[in-house]
């Protein structure tokens, strides 16, 4: 493989025209079809969300907070006399809007006063685990968009890092579980040993670890470390679903499997 690393903000990164790991999941989970319309056609954008917005702000504070300074403004999230604001309210509204608006102009996004008291709960959170403020280092690349061509297939594959360092990887990672137990149980649901596999081979990189921060009180961050024997695994089925992509890009067809034919509806498929 050969590395690029690009400067590029995180909806640049989302437009490079590159296989992510988000995407090969998509097509290992909901097949070519699926894939084709989020992916290649756009059909199917995904939504932002208060959530996303959120987990944004945190990991930008949390890995480069004079970036995080420049780029989120802060607006009020209660109203002059104390009430929290709530936009259905013709009077809250009438309040909050023009504030938004020039917050909107000024910064990149925005987050509300209590917002941000929850955020830096989080990465004090993170600061306050040894095992976990070890990583983040001055030293550390953060938010590095990494550009690679895959050895077997050929195809340009991507990564967005929120901590290089070197040898090891960092990825940080909001959550409401509140053990160890219910955050693998997750890990384990949402691929986070696939993710690991394809950074680890985008960036050449030998370890990746997680930085696991709870985004409601009581906050805490927990470390972890995705096992060798996990990431031969899916990096496994990584390979295996590239090959499907690359086999469909030369066919030039994303029908899924079945398509054009009368499948059976068995029991035991």
């Amino acid at each position: 493989m050969s590395r690029i690393d690009l400067d590029l903000e995180p909806e640049q990164y989302h437009a490079y025209p590159a296989i992510s790991s988000g995407a090969i999941r998509t097509f290992a989970l909901q097949g070519p079809w699926m894939y084709c319309a989020r992916h290649i056609t756009h059909e199917i954008e995904s939504e932002d969300s208060n959530a996303k917005q959120l987990g944004r702000a945190f990991h930008a504070a949390c890995t480069d907070p004079s970036y995080f300074d420049k780029h989120w403004g802060v607006i009020p999230s209660h109203m002059p006399n104390g009430d929290k604001i709530n936009r259905t309210y013709k009077e809250h509204k009438a309040y909050i809007d023009p504030i938004r608006a020039e917050a909107k102009e000024k910064y990149k996004e925005i987050v509300t006063k209590k917002e941000l008291e929850e955020i830096r709960q989080m990465v004090n959170s993170v600061m306050d685990n040894p095992a976990a403020a070890r990583y983040l280092t001055k030293d550390a690349g953060v938010e590095k968009a990494v550009i690679n061509n895959d050895e077997e297939t050929g195809l340009k594959v991507k990564a967005l890092v929120d901590l290089d360092l070197g040898a090891t990887i960092v990825d940080l990672k909001t959550t409401r579980r509140s053990t160890v137990d219910w955050f693998i149980a997750d890990a384990i649901n949402f691929g986070y040993d696939y993710q690991a596999a394809h950074y680890l081979d985008v960036t050449g990189a030998k370890e990746f670890i997680i930085l696991g921060v709870r985004n409601k009180p009581p906050y805490e961050a927990m470390a972890y470390k995705v096992p060798d024997e996990d990431i031969r695994v899916a990096r496994d089925k990584n390979h295996e679903t590239l090959r499907k992509i690359k086999e469909c890009y030369e066919l030039g067809s994303w029908h899924s499997i079945g398509w054009g034919e009368l499948n059976l509806l068995r029991r035991d498929r």
